[in-house]
């Protein structure tokens, strides 16, 4: 087995050859290098809301010495979707804060197929036949925001994010097997990303690469199958964020 010292030193290089690396240094860094004040808007679910990652972002952004100084603005919200959030609440959690960068993650909810019963024994998935969102729903969402982005906030950096997987555990029994698509929707945004030649902050594959190595410390991270934990973020997730805006 891995170690997670092992795993973790593996990590830069997992960037050299991923989506991560193919970025120029962002935007962001570059203006605040430049005394530039910005503003960082991170938009998207439970993920994103309350998480140490975003703390974690602007405290990294903030103790490099730049002279620029960064304010992040979190509007995610815990259980959303693209639709009961990323389109309902756009005009007033990113349009009007008028971010320098974005970053947009999604994905985690819209894919959720609930059982109307989840006691039931075997288990009927076929109680809620589609997704919360469906795919091309899904898929609509996303770049309906970049567009209007591009369209009314040219300047704006874009960042699209893919996140953990999920899995059942002990608190929640049903949160993977509720998200068994998850994967589709996370492959989605790599899809949008490539042809909307928009940056994606693949975190994901990081994830997957921790649970082969080491699934016991992926259940540290992340006890409730969901939501990492504070170490965990700083594990995983931040650092593929700093790569992302640094490369």
């Amino acid at each position: 087995m891995i170690s997670l010292r092992k795993l973790l030193s593996l990590v830069p290089m997992l960037f050299l050859t991923g989506t991560i690396a193919s970025l120029n240094a962002s935007q962001l860094v570059d203006n605040l290098k430049a005394g530039k004040d910005q503003v960082v808007v991170v938009y998207g679910t439970s993920l994103t809301e309350g998480r140490a990652w975003v703390a974690q972002l602007g405290q990294w952004l903030n103790s490099q010495g730049f002279p620029g100084k960064a304010t992040v603005i979190n509007k995610g919200v815990g259980g959303s979707t693209t639709v009961s959030h990323g389109i309902k609440d756009f005009d007033r959690d990113v349009m009007e804060q008028k971010p320098d960068t974005i970053i947009i993650e999604f994905g985690m909810n819209d894919c959720i197929r609930r059982l109307a019963d989840p006691n039931a024994n075997p288990p009927r998935l076929e109680d809620q036949l589609q997704a919360a969102v469906p795919l091309e729903q899904f898929h609509k969402n996303l770049v309906t925001m970049l567009e209007r982005l591009r369209k009314e906030l040219p300047a704006t950096e874009v960042f699209l994010m893919t996140m953990n997987p999920a899995f059942d555990s002990t608190p929640t029994p049903n949160s993977g097997k509720y998200r068994e698509a998850l994967s589709d929707y996370y492959q989605k945004i790599r899809d949008i990303g490539a042809a909307k030649s928009v940056h994606v902050i693949d975190i994901y594959p990081e994830w997957l690469a921790l649970h082969k190595a080491d699934p016991a410390k992926l259940k540290v991270f992340i006890p409730d199958g969901v939501h990492p934990t504070t170490a965990g973020n700083e594990a995983i997730t931040t650092p593929a964020i700093k790569a992302a805006l640094t490369h």
